[in-house]
């Protein structure tokens, strides 16, 4: 397996969930990757301080002290193109408002097919007790497996 390298930033006004979230993500790549990775954390020396424990805890190799000048990590910004100018703000989801749109997934016509049953204005009568339907209401997805629905359509549902 060639070498990778995972980086994980943590911005400048991450709050200690998000930094712990990423890590746990960071760690959990690692091992898919059977901790063959170089990890360098870039940001806060404070979570590198906090986990470091864990990381002599373990029999994996601990990570590189973090680096807290984003300019000093050329590999990084190189993924991307380079290091932007300025970084944007950060933003909120608050205010953004999507159409609800439901979904029939079937094999009815001897294939699995998804399409398009409405958008906006819904109602249960759009289901379909022999089919799935999936609910796209955004932020969050919902998934209605009507009673008769047949295996192959159930397994495509939960994958």
């Amino acid at each position: 397996m060639p070498f990778q390298k995972i980086w994980q930033w943590n911005g400048q006004h991450s709050n200690h969930a998000e930094r712990r979230k990423a890590d746990e993500l960071t760690k959990t790549i690692n091992i898919e990757r059977d901790c063959k990775c170089d990890i360098e954390y870039i940001g806060s020396t404070a979570l590198f301080l906090a986990t470091n424990i864990a990381w002599q805890l373990s029999d994996q190799t601990p990570p590189k002290l973090p680096t807290d000048e984003l300019e000093d990590a050329p590999k990084f910004w190189a993924k991307f193109g380079g290091k932007p100018k300025s970084i944007a703000p950060e933003t909120t989801d608050e205010g953004v408002k999507c159409a609800d749109r439901l979904y029939k997934l079937s094999n009815e016509k001897g294939s699995l097919t998804m399409t398009l049953v409405g958008e906006g204005e819904l109602d249960s009568k759009m289901l379909d007790t022999n089919d799935i339907f999936l609910l796209d209401a955004g932020f969050q997805i919902y998934t209605w497996v009507g009673k008769n629905a047949n295996s192959e359509e159930k397994a495509a549902a939960m994958t």
